[in-house]
């Protein structure tokens, strides 16, 4: 940790407020946790910290993620002898929140990194946290509650930091992890992203159109004042293969942005609503990517 904590010091020399990832829907395979409870008896409470099934058939209405590389969202376990819930990879067992201790230790990990000194967190694969037979298990009202706890216990440790919805959902679904102001401050924006990688990539082509039809709501959503919609560039490896060039039309793309939009990424800045003021290519023996860079004399910025 002795690094971390160094990387914080020169993030703060630099006025710069960090959020890091927290995970809060899974776990890998080799996690403490899931060794553990695959070992244990299946009426204890250490199994229950994972969704098992005698078969796999369960939750049948719940589309399969990754269909490129998963049949299904359930995975046999030899040791258990019974099936686990994974929504992403097979790999990744799905923490079980309506044990309520799995909350509880992902508060206290929360905690732990606020103390640290971060300002903030990613939640990743925000709506797949509950699973309810009947449903297509996102965006359910039991997720919503654990995220307005983890919101509440964030305020009273902690308050002025942030919690950015990681929810690759449509928008009208996306816009209630902003709650009534007791959830998320800030929600990717993720139907935008590959739009506007295909709006580059098609030029002057005219771009597939899309049907959604929202539901019929009568009226938007309206807001929370402090919400703030992100917009993520290459949040995912699997968004595809980019040259430096195609990443840095899209960067300065984004330098046009002059609203209360942010852009927020491991790889990326986020600027709170004033316009990017420069813009540097970074390489390295792994990756290239963009990062904005902005005059740090106003309000803080984000990595």
């Amino acid at each position: 940790m002795s690094d971390f904590r160094r990387f914080m010091q020169e993030a703060r020399r630099r006025k710069l407020r960090v959020l890091t990832e927290l995970v809060i829907n899974h776990t890998s395979d080799q996690h403490p946790w899931f060794v553990r409870a695959r070992q244990s008896k299946p009426t204890s409470d250490a199994r229950n910290w994972y969704v098992w099934s005698d078969h796999d058939q369960a939750y049948a209405g719940t589309r399969v993620i990754f269909s490129d590389t998963e049949k299904s969202n359930w995975a046999w376990d030899s040791l258990a002898g019974v099936y686990y819930w994974h929504r992403f990879f097979s790999h990744q067992p799905d923490l079980n929140y309506d044990n309520p201790r799995v909350l509880s230790a992902m508060i206290q990990i929360m905690r732990r990194w606020v103390a640290l000194g971060v300002d903030g967190f990613r939640l990743d694969a925000t709506p797949y946290l509950c699973e309810r037979e009947g449903t297509n298990n996102e965006n359910l009202p039991e997720t919503h509650a654990i995220i307005k706890k983890i919101r509440s216990a964030l305020d009273s440790y902690m308050p002025g930091k942030v919690l950015l919805a990681e929810a690759n959902q449509w928008p009208e679904d996306v816009s209630a992890y902003f709650g009534d102001g007791d959830e998320c401050h800030m929600a990717y924006h993720f139907p935008l992203m590959p739009r506007i990688y295909m709006a580059i990539a098609q030029e002057g082509r005219p771009l597939p159109h899309h049907r959604h039809s929202p539901p019929d709501s009568g009226h938007p959503r309206q807001l929370p004042v402090d919400a703030v919609p992100a917009q993520p560039r290459r949040a995912h490896a699997r968004n595809g293969r980019w040259s430096i060039a195609e990443t840095a039309r899209i960067a300065a793309i984004f330098c046009r942005f002059k609203d209360d939009s942010a852009t927020v990424n491991q790889q990326t800045i986020a600027h709170f609503r004033r316009p990017f003021s420069a813009i540097r290519l970074e390489t390295g023996p792994s990756r290239a990517h963009i990062s904005a860079m902005a005059d740090l004399s106003s309000q803080p910025t984000y990595i």
